[in-house]
């Protein structure tokens, strides 16, 4: 063996594989090039930590390819693998998925009136009040390719910060917990980062933001009827509804519930922008910027368009490609067990087992149970998947508060329910005009919407590459009529375009997850659960396979019960976002005056 010091030359060292200094964040190693003799200064080369891992005894030609991979990803900062804990803990705890929530559920185009939320200060509660504006219209607008668009850092006028691009967070660059380090990379606006930050909107801007409340995380809602609602409450108790004391529900908020919660850096400014006050800080981990995924989605955007425009089926492939690409292993795997499908005895000894989750009776001899896997495998890059779901939050937010406020008359519309990358919205148009009016009749800053409409919408006068362009909208359906139950569960009157029989006809479009499509669901069944008070059963199907024996399982379920604890129902159908420290009879229905 040889000190290091005696190997290495103290005037100016270069890596061996490659010409790079060693520096404190590139340390020393000594590698040596005959794996198989002792370490002596004949057999040894100077060599980085990385260099030396990757050489190992592998061919060097296969070691000089992971050396120059490696120098790429730095060149280039893209993201690498996260060796502190403390930033992948960071990391997954700010995991937040696409939210479905309902705010109103019936909307009927001339009997339907637009709907306000206003909190009064003084009283402390909630109004909820129908204007004089009558629907005329549903208008439901999509985001195009919301999640690639979201990490392709496509340069766009609208984004404020840093550069116009919504940049990709490539390797970590250091963690901290000291409040003022954290204020200070949150204030200055340069770095990217995600931090865990506790805040609240002051009540002087609640009614700017009841409409879509802008904080889209989870909290755990008690499903109690001074929490839910005495409707809601009602509800369940009249159906015997199968619901849990207490639910974990990603809703929309106006604070953070008192607690911490993570955010990225993007959509943490536009909150602050809207008002946002941070009264803690507890981490942040800040990252490189990286803009590499912006050819790889302009490449295969063009080609799905190109795939659309020939009638080939290509398209569809190119769009599980490209939605897929930011990393599936954003999913919280690790929260996720293994199930296995056991006999009784075996069931009973895997009970005792310190991992077991859950059991449930599949039939008399067979059980399916659910046992916490010892360690969650991620093969795509963590912080890019976290990037995505909050840089398309951020994106939802920045056009609703920065370009829609800004030129509608916000007593003319009410928002219907929201998706993933959808956007549903009742308008008070244009009696005497159809349903493909948009929002002509509601545009109050002509100029402003003129300068900016086709930044965000489609442009008619152009073609499709115009329709599907990046950070774009499309519109989705128009029609008279939408009844949601609640998330993802809705049916709407749509007036399409057939283009073989090139006329508009009325279709209903209906969405109900978790049921089968061959149930018999109608739209009026989606109405009479509201008007009827009545709800609706559905047998699902499934397929389960034990001891090579295929067994058919059918099971009976709700399929349209018209329960929400997502928010607090009112009896108009307007649903209204928690508050802390408000119990739900601070919820009150103003007549129309």
């Amino acid at each position: 063996m040889i000190p290091v010091a005696d190997a290495l030359d103290h005037d100016e060292v270069v890596v061996q594989y490659y010409s790079a200094k060693l520096t404190y964040d590139n340390p020393p190693s000594l590698d040596r090039q005959n794996n198989e003799l002792s370490h002596t200064k004949d057999n040894c080369l100077h060599a980085c930590v990385s260099c030396n891992i990757a050489h190992a005894n592998r061919d060097p030609k296969i070691a000089s390819l992971h050396i120059k991979m490696r120098q790429y990803a730095i060149k280039h900062n893209l993201p690498m693998t996260i060796s502190d804990e403390r930033i992948y803990k960071l990391l997954r705890e700010c995991i937040t998925g696409g939210l479905a929530a309902v705010f109103h559920r019936e909307n009927i185009a001339g009997k339907t009136h637009i709907n306000e939320l206003t909190y009064d200060e003084q009283s402390n509660k909630v109004i909820s009040q129908d204007n004089e504006n009558v629907t005329t219209h549903v208008f439901a607008l999509d985001e195009n390719s919301l999640y690639p668009s979201s990490y392709s850092s496509v340069k766009n006028e609208n984004i404020p910060y840093t550069d116009h691009r919504m940049y990709m967070a490539g390797r970590s660059k250091f963690y901290s917990e000291k409040p003022y380090v954290i204020k200070n990379c949150i204030d200055q606006r340069k770095d990217i980062f995600v931090a865990k930050v506790k805040g609240y909107f002051p009540k002087s801007v609640y009614n700017n933001l009841l409409a879509i409340p802008p904080i889209f995380r989870n909290i755990e809602i008690e499903n109690r009827e001074e929490v839910i609602g005495e409707y809601m409450y009602s509800q369940a108790q009249k159906h015997s509804l199968p619901i849990a004391k207490k639910d974990r529900k990603l809703t929309t908020l106006l604070d953070t519930n008192g607690q911490f919660m993570v955010f990225n850096n993007y959509y943490l400014w536009i909150l602050i922008d809207l008002g946002f006050v941070i009264n803690d800080y507890k981490a942040i981990a800040v990252f490189e910027k990286n803009a590499a995924y912006e050819p790889f989605v302009r490449t295969i955007l063009n080609l799905r368009i190109q795939a659309i425009l020939a009638g080939s089926t290509k398209g569809k492939f190119y769009k599980l490609i490209i939605n897929a690409s930011y990393g599936y292993d954003t999913l919280n795997t690790e929260k996720f067990g293994k199930i296995k499908m056991l006999d009784k005895a075996d069931t009973f000894i895997a009970q005792y087992h310190p991992n077991h989750i859950g059991t449930r009776r599949i039939s008399a001899n067979t059980f399916a149970v659910q046992i916490k896997p010892k360690t969650a495998t991620c093969f795509t890059s963590l912080q890019s998947g976290v990037f995505t779901l909050d840089n398309a939050k951020y994106w939802y937010l920045n056009y609703i508060y920065n370009f829609m406020y800004k030129w509608l008359d916000r007593k003319r519309f009410h928002f219907v329910l929201i998706g993933t990358d959808s956007i549903y919205i009742a308008i008070a148009g244009d009696p005497v005009k159809d349903c493909h009016q948009q929002f002509e009749a509601i545009v109050t800053d002509k100029q402003f919407y003129d300068q900016h409409v086709y930044q965000y919408l489609p442009n008619p006068n152009k073609d499709i590459y115009d329709y599907k362009k990046i950070l774009g909208f499309g519109i989705e359906n128009e029609g008279y009529e939408l009844t949601s139950l609640g998330p993802k569960c809705y049916s709407m009157i749509v007036n399409k375009w057939i283009k073989e029989k090139q006329q508009y006809e009325f279709k209903p479009k209906i969405t109900s997850k978790g049921i089968s499509k061959s149930q018999q669901i109608s739209h009026s069944d989606y109405v009479n659960v509201i008007n009827k008070d009545i709800v609706k059963k559905g047998i699902n199907g499934t397929l389960k396979m034990y001891d090579n024996v295929m067994s058919s399982i059918q099971v009976e379920k709700y399929a349209l019960a018209g329960f929400i604890n997502k928010s607090i129902v009112l009896r108009i159908q307007c649903c209204c976002p928690y508050f802390k420290g408000l119990t739900a009879t601070d919820y009150q229905i103003k007549d129309q005056q």
